[in-house]
């Protein structure tokens, strides 16, 4: 999620491990995971986990970014949790994701400091 009263969301990025387990090497390793953008998912549940996210980012009353994680089991969509510190390295999702819709770190950053100054 990217913005303060109307926040935009980023695309959606499915995670896979080499080794099938997202753990701490497997995050922070570079190549031990893949970050799928757009994920392997109907348009149609990426657009309900776009707005389940906008109003979980929003009821917590979050501003300037945040992750919101899901997972998804069977038909069922679970939010796990919202990261308002979301990390900004080479193996971090949410620069992923800001340069999947053409926002490369520079202007990621530009962004983040504006919306920071509209408080």
């Amino acid at each position: 999620m990217l913005g303060n009263k109307e926040p935009m969301p980023l695309p959606l990025i499915e995670i896979t491990s080499v080794t099938g387990i997202y753990d701490y090497q497997a995050k922070y390793t570079p190549g031990m995971s893949d970050h799928i953008i757009p994920p392997r998912l109907p348009e149609e549940i990426q657009e309900q986990i776009k707005e389940l996210a906008v109003k979980a980012y929003l009821a917590v009353g979050c501003q300037g970014l945040g992750r919101v994680d899901f997972i998804i089991a069977g038909e069922t969509i679970y939010a796990l949790e919202i990261n308002t510190l979301p990390g900004m390295t080479n193996t971090s999702l949410f620069p992923d994701a800001a340069r999947y819709m053409g926002i490369e770190f520079p202007d990621l950053v530009d962004r983040l400091v504006k919306l920071a100054l509209e408080k």
